[in-house]
């Protein structure tokens, strides 16, 4: 079993058993894919505008989603640990 398993709570791993059995080793190949940072807007703490200048200052290339309103991909590899502090959520 690859290290990444190893991170993830026994509980969880015990559940997709229980639930995916077949599915089980598929979903968790799926941890070893390396993942685009996503986030939309808190539209309770910011407006779109203030988002895309903080981003700018921050020199975060993104990307912004048609749908859902206020959702992005940043670009070029950039990860969430940035994020901390901000008005946006990851997911």
């Amino acid at each position: 079993m690859k290290d990444i398993f190893y991170k993830l709570p026994k509980e969880f791993l015990q559940r997709l058993i229980e639930i995916y059995p077949q599915n089980y080793n598929n979903i968790l190949n799926t941890f070893l894919s390396k993942k685009l940072t996503t986030f939309r807007i808190n539209y309770l703490k910011t407006d779109l505008a203030n988002l895309k200048e903080t981003l700018k200052k921050e020199n975060l290339s993104y990307k912004e989603l048609q749908f859902p309103k206020g959702a992005f991909v940043l670009k070029d590899g950039q990860n969430k640990e940035i994020f901390s502090g901000y008005c946006w959520y990851i997911f």
